[in-house]
């Protein structure tokens, strides 16, 4: 399917790998620079077959333009002269990388990525409904009944959690919030479990306008406690989601809900970069007011915009860390990693069936200079860890199942 798109793809892949053979950058800010360039003609390539394959800004084209900003995030700013650190150890310039190894990791990722949108062309089929508003579903209201069921067994314990995450955000540090769980917050948070589901459930099927206002209602007090705690992660994954039901079960994403959705996009990442700074100094007894007002000018002064790619840029590091460490230091998993996770998919009633559990961010964090915190993982870094350059085969199934 799509073999025009697929053949442009295919070109595509050969430019990156020409590049490789072409350029030998000797010093680290030009390999990012070169990086930078080279990632943001690929990235609006792969965009634009993406948006022809389905025809429609969806979940993938949202996951093309992460994946290039995650992956490359860094280069692209340094391409544009934006001061990177050079002292953070979180830090693509701070000497532990080599020319060599930033632009060897970044062709291998940059391969990678025109892999899993191949993958994507080939088997993409556009079966989406066609009907405008949302279809009946058999039982809706057994459904129903099941999410505000859902919903009324978990919030007290859900809304226990966010008063004690925000409780020790602003006593311990947000790092607290990191530890897990014990004693009666435990229980908790097992029947906490419930509670996403149920809200989804009744926003998506509940019809009573009333009922409606209060499942909203309940959604927007869960995202501020989340954001008041510190916690970004959640709410991002839920917001992307409702959008994602509401575009296919209620009303269709036309030219001026997709304006209104940028803007909420782009005061959602304002407000993520003021949690992301703001719950650095919570527990150092300062006003919480004077801190939030103090974050908020400094991240307009230096655009809010290019700080959010910065730090989202930060998984070009662990790309990069496990490009240079494996198999030097780390020896290649050879699919065990993919195996565990399958595995961790069974009860754990085995004993100590998940001892030993080892990740990509816990293991390449220890061999960072100066820290031992992990810095967080991609799909693209267990691929190398687990099948060296081999990876690119699963990128293109990973391509075919997205």
């Amino acid at each position: 399917r799509n073999i025009k798109l697929v053949i442009v793809l295919f070109v595509e892949l050969f430019f990156i790998i020409i590049c490789g053979m072409i350029f030998s950058p000797e010093s680290v800010d030009e390999s990012l620079k070169i990086v930078g360039l080279i990632s943001s003609i690929c990235m609006i390539i792969t965009l634009l077959c993406v948006f022809f394959v389905s025809h429609k800004i969806g979940f993938s084209f949202f996951f093309c333009i992460f994946s290039y900003v995650f992956s490359f995030g860094l280069s692209m700013l340094l391409l544009i002269n934006y001061n990177l650190s050079t002292t953070s150890s979180f830090s693509m310039r701070n000497g532990y990388f080599s020319p060599f190894d930033i632009f060897g990791s970044a062709i291998f990722v940059l391969c990678a990525l025109c892999a899993t949108f191949i993958g994507y062309c080939i088997s993409y089929k556009n079966m989406q409904n066609q009907t405008r508003g949302r279809v009946a579903f058999y039982n809706e209201q057994r459904v129903r009944r099941v999410g505000w069921f859902l919903i009324i067994v978990s919030i007290l314990p859900t809304f226990y959690l966010l008063y004690s995450d925000i409780t020790s955000t602003y006593t311990l540090g947000y790092g607290s919030t990191l530890q897990g769980y014990r004693g009666i917050e435990k229980i908790c948070s097992l029947i906490s479990g419930f509670f996403i589901s149920g809200m989804l459930m009744v926003f998506l099927f509940e019809k009573n306008r009333l009922k409606r206002l209060a499942i909203l209602g309940i959604i927007g007090s869960y995202f501020l406690l989340q954001l008041i705690g510190g916690s970004r992660g959640t709410v991002f994954q839920i917001g992307v989601l409702l959008i994602i039901i509401w575009n296919l079960f209620f009303k269709s994403i036309d030219r001026k809900r997709a304006f209104w959705i940028v803007i909420f996009l782009l005061l959602g990442m304002f407000v993520f970069s003021v949690v992301s700074a703001a719950r650095i100094w919570m527990s150092n007894g300062v006003n919480v007011a004077e801190i939030i007002k103090m974050v908020a000018k400094d991240l307009v002064k230096n655009n809010f915009l290019f700080a959010c790619i910065r730090e989202m840029g930060n998984t070009q590091i662990i790309n990069t860390l496990v490009y240079k460490d494996c198999p030097s230091i780390v020896n290649y998993q050879l699919g065990y990693s993919y195996v565990k996770i399958l595995w961790a998919i069974l009860p754990n009633f085995i004993g100590s069936a998940y001892t030993g559990y080892i990740g990509v961010d816990i293991t390449f964090s220890k061999l960072y200079p100066l820290t031992s915190a992990g810095l967080g993982a991609s799909y693209i870094s267990e691929g190398f860890w687990n099948f060296s350059y081999g990876s690119i085969i699963i990128f293109l199934i990973f391509g075919c199942l997205l």
